[in-house]
């Protein structure tokens, strides 16, 4: 494997990382400061920016061009987000930790994985990847975000906030969450794809057996947000179940199935951080 050595930094740099923003915002949401606000924004912004920055140089000719152009994909939505946090801080000393600024701040931390994973991609076959077609940069997207060296980290970061942040259903559907990404078909870019195929079934098929057996026994007392966290758990298993079923229809490109996967792992992110974040609280 190429660049084994910058993917290994990567992923050790990378994942404590994410896990401290998640925990420090999840510490400090009861008395969420400008500051702690402002802080967690330009950390992920300027990791995501960065991560993508370095894909792009990597994929690219490598020429001075590329560099200006790598630096201003860094600088563009770093200075939004500073002249953003200027004007915050300028009109408050508090945020409101609402559902809106839960979202948001779900979506720069899926923003930040997923471009992890793409990096991390792009490294592991050295940037040569020839774009010929539309369907390329989708089997692109959907290799990266199944791909084994993305799943190490990300698996990594739900074992942690399962164990150390959630209780009661919210462990139960990240645990399940969790469970679905360990044998994705697609880890391996296509070898071992029967074997993880059946592995993958029998887990989805236990994952839906714990979720409805956990729905019949708690019927009583679930609340609505327990019943939202089900219903898109239950959508999340459909997806990752039509990209079971794809190969057996459309045989080529396999890439189609990376990509029902990956919009299955991409949902299944955010729905996660949601939950750790409190959106459901």
């Amino acid at each position: 494997m190429y660049n084994l050595i910058y993917i290994i930094l990567t992923e050790i740099i990378m994942t404590p990382l994410i896990i401290w923003i998640v925990d420090y915002i999840t510490k400090k949401s009861s008395e969420f400061t400008v500051t702690a606000y402002v802080i967690s924004l330009i950390f992920l912004v300027m990791m995501a920016s960065m991560l993508d920055a370095l894909f792009y140089y990597d994929i690219s000719s490598r020429s001075f061009l590329s560099v200006i152009i790598a630096v201003n994909i860094v600088m563009d939505p770093s200075t939004i987000v500073l002249l953003y946090a200027f004007i915050k801080i300028a009109r408050s000393k508090s945020v409101n930790f609402s559902k809106k600024t839960i979202v948001n701040t779900t979506t720069l931390i899926t923003w930040s994985e997923v471009s992890m994973a793409i990096f991390l991609k792009s490294l592991a076959i050295n940037g040569e990847f020839i774009f010929s077609g539309i369907i390329d940069y989708f089997s692109y997207f959907g290799a990266s975000v199944t791909y084994i060296l993305f799943l190490i980290p990300m698996v990594s970061e739900m074992i942690f906030f399962v164990f150390y942040n959630l209780s009661g259903i919210k462990r139960l559907i990240g645990s399940l969450l969790l469970l679905m990404q360990v044998a994705d078909p697609a880890m391996f870019n296509g070898y071992l794809e029967i074997p993880l195929l059946i592995a993958y079934s029998i887990i989805m098929f236990a994952v839906l057996y714990l979720l409805v057996s956990y729905v019949y026994k708690h019927r009583q007392s679930l609340n609505l947000n327990a019943h939202k966290m089900i219903k898109y758990t239950i959508i999340l298993i459909s997806i990752s179940v039509a990209g079971i079923i794809e190969p057996f229809i459309i045989t080529e490109p396999f890439g189609l199935s990376w990509l029902l996967l990956a919009v299955s792992m991409v949902i299944s992110m955010f729905l996660y951080f949601q939950i750790v974040l409190g959106y459901f609280d």
